[in-house]
C-alpha cells in the first residue's frame, strides 16, 4: 500500500535552497524569527505548536537517497 504523506502530515517542510540538513537545530533560529511577527497574545501557542512539532519525529520521512 502507498503512502500518501501529503495527506498524512500536520506538517510539511519545503527546503527551496537545494539544501537538506540532517540536524534541526536551526528551525529554532528561524521559529523565533517568525515568532516576532506573531500577535503578542498568540506567541505561547506559536510556541507550543512549534516544540509539538519538534518531538513528532516517528513520522519523519527519510530523504537520503531521493
Amino acid at each position: 500500500m502507498e503512502t500518501n504523506l501529503f495527506k498524512e502530515s500536520e506538517l510539511i517542510i519545503f527546503d527551496l535552497d537545494g539544501t537538506l540538513y540532517e540536524d534541526t537545530d536551526h528551525f529554532d533560529y528561524y521559529a523565533k524569527t517568525l515568532s516576532e511577527e506573531v500577535i503578542e497574545e498568540h506567541k505561547l501557542s506559536f510556541f507550543s505548536d512549534y516544540e509539538h512539532m519538534k518531538k513528532r519525529k516517528s513520522r519523519s520521512f527519510n530523504w537520503k537517497g531521493l
